[in-house]
């Protein structure tokens, strides 16, 4: 029973094994039978076992096979299992790798799509050396010098020549083609002023232009000049355009080595080629192009004058600056500061001081005015109301004063509207196009102060130790009202008890100051009446106005005492003369007063009359 066991195991194990090798291939097992062997190759003894349902019995001529010991091992990974039961190997792709590095399982990082990695990407830029893909490669909007087509530069371009690099294309290599003798730019270069290389130019920059050309129509023997030397015999001529040179800019030529060249039979022969430096050149912007005309003098045939029209005719050359990118903004100007003090007082005279920018860093500005529009109430004193300022450069001031004046106005305080418009020119789009800037200021006006000080009296003299008195009349002439009034007595040696604050006075009124004060010395004491107040606008003024009285020593009211002999009494005579002494100091005393009330009376009558003749 134990040999029919084994034996349906090994029939089952080679049904499998003829399925397997029906789909793929040929599957060879070696049978060694207990007792026999085979002639056989290794490869093709197979091992036959006649299988019949319901047979117990073991056929005696088949051989039988006994059961392994040894541990079955996995061909793929090594494990202890059959290889299609191996779970290491990949289920989809076999033994072509792990399962679980299959690609089915990895995203890419660049497209983000499943199946591959970012080294297999069907969408991996091919331009350049970075990892990114082909949509997002910087290259794709840079146009090559050489060729003109997009999504890549000059240094690879595939059209370039094998010879001589980028400094041509493979079809115009004058060493390698045959040619109608013609004249082409081979190269150019865009520069700054210290020679560095620019790889944008905006509206408005200034820069060199270096343009090497090759004319193929004049052999460098014959023209005579050699590598390395500049020469006035090749005549430049700018044609207007998006650049911009001035006549005062410096067009240097200088000859290179020559180019071989064939002519149409073949036949070889050097061709001058030469670099031309334009300097000072201006993109205005717009459409970048870059053209120019080449004409030559020298010896012609047998003449011998080197200012002779060389048998060519005058050459247009084109070329497009693809450094030049026209995407600045319109240039502004902005008013930075306008300066006329606090306030303009009518009927005065006064400055406007105005500043302002350029705030384009990129576009000069020509032919550049100002106006100013002025309303009913400021007029100007002299000088036109618009001015012309001329050029200002890139990122420039504007700097212009106007004299004006300000005119009557109801109110105290007004504040009028001034405008002022900047008119000026800029190439912008590749031409030249007029804009206008506006700004719009205030300038306060208000009414004059007519604040005086009047009909202001004092004692001409006092005694010392005692007060004295002093009062004016402040009145406010004007139409405006002055505010926040004070008046102080100012002295050295003369002290008043308190600073008089007398608010605010409204035109046509008056308001009266007045003080006691004290002397500190004999003599004559000097002082002076400061009055302070505010206009409308809170700016502060001051009035003053002097006043100098005489300081006495202090009057003795009573007499000395006499000594006397002791008289006896008689009684009942009575003695008058103490009385008639008192009476008598009584007098001199009320005349002394008397005397000096009538003075200071007339001191004060002739100062009103002083103050009605002004």
């Amino acid at each position: 029973m134990k040999k029919y066991a084994i034996k349906k195991i090994m029939s089952a194990v080679l049904s499998a094994a003829v399925i397997c090798n029906l789909i793929a291939g040929p599957l060879t097992f070696a049978a060694y039978a207990e007792g026999e062997s085979t002639d056989a190759p290794a490869d093709q003894q197979v091992l036959q076992i006649d299988d019949q349902q319901g047979d117990t019995q073991q056929d005696e001529s088949i051989p039988t096979v006994e059961q392994s010991t040894e541990p079955v091992k996995c061909t793929y990974c090594g494990g202890e299992h059959q290889l299609e039961d191996c779970k290491v190997k990949c289920s989809v792709h076999g033994t072509e790798h792990n399962d679980a590095l299959c690609p089915r399982h990895t995203v890419c990082s660049l497209c983000s799509k499943e199946g591959h990695t970012s080294d297999n990407c069907p969408d991996k830029c091919s331009s350049c050396s970075d990892e990114h893909l082909s949509k997002d490669c910087p290259l794709n909007n840079v146009v090559c010098t050489l060729c003109g087509g997009k999504g890549h530069e000059a240094d690879v371009c595939p059209d370039a020549c094998p010879v001589h690099g980028s400094q041509h294309t493979a079809s115009n290599c004058p060493a390698t083609v045959t040619t109608n003798n013609k004249i082409y730019i081979s190269n150019y270069e865009v520069v700054d002023s210290n020679g560095s290389a620019l790889s944008k130019v905006n509206p408005g920059d200034k820069v060199i232009v270096a343009v090497s050309v090759i004319d193929e129509r004049i052999k460098a023997d014959e023209f005579g000049v050699n590598p390395g030397h500049s020469t006035g015999r090749i005549h430049i001529n700018m044609a207007q355009g998006a650049f911009s040179v001035p006549s005062s800019s410096i067009i240097d030529v200088k000859m290179r080595n020559p180019v071989t060249v064939r002519n149409a039979e073949g036949k070889e022969y050097q061709a001058i080629c030469y670099t031309i430096a334009f300097r000072g050149v201006t993109y205005l912007g717009g459409n970048p192009g870059f053209s120019f005309g080449v004409s030559y003098t020298g010896k012609n045939g047998t003449n011998t004058n080197d200012n002779m029209p060389l048998p060519y005719p005058h050459t247009n050359l084109d070329l497009s600056i693809t450094q030049a990118t026209d995407d600045v903004p319109a240039p502004q100007i902005i008013l930075n500061s306008a300066n006329y003090g606090k306030v303009a007082i009518i009927g005065e005279p006064f400055t406007l001081s105005t500043v302002a920018t350029n705030t384009s860093e990129n576009l000069e500005l020509d032919n550049v005015s100002l106006r100013i529009v002025l309303p009913n109430g400021i007029t100007l004193v002299n000088g036109n109301s618009q001015v012309l300022i001329g050029k200002v450069g890139k990122g420039g001031t504007i700097q212009h004063n106007f004299n004006l004046k300000a005119e009557g106005v109801a109110n105290d305080i007004t504040s009028l509207p001034v405008e002022l418009v900047y008119i000026y020119e800029a190439f912008v789009g590749g031409k030249r196009t007029q804009f206008t800037s506006s700004q719009e200021l205030s300038i306060n006006v208000q009414q004059p102060t007519r604040f005086e000080i009047q009909n202001m009296f004092n004692d001409m003299e006092m005694f010392m130790g005692n007060e004295s008195y002093m009062s004016a009349s402040l009145v406010n002439k004007g139409k405006t009202t002055v505010y926040n009034v004070t008046a102080e007595l100012v002295s050295d040696t003369l002290t008043a008890y308190d600073v008089e604050f007398l608010g605010n006075i409204m035109p046509g009124s008056t308001a009266n100051a007045e003080f006691d004060f004290t002397a500190s010395q004999i003599g004559t004491s000097n002082g002076k009446l400061v009055v302070t107040y505010e206009d409308a606008s809170g700016t502060q003024y001051t009035l003053e106005r002097e006043f100098s009285i005489e300081v006495m020593e202090e009057m003795a009211w009573n007499e000395p005492i006499v000594d006397m002999p002791a008289v006896e009494p008689v009684l009942p005579k009575t003695s008058f003369v103490p009385y008639i002494i008192g009476g008598a100091v009584i007098v001199v005393a009320g005349g002394f007063f008397f005397w000096r009330k009538k003075k200071n009376a007339k001191r004060k009558a002739e100062l009103e009359d002083e103050d009605e003749d002004i």
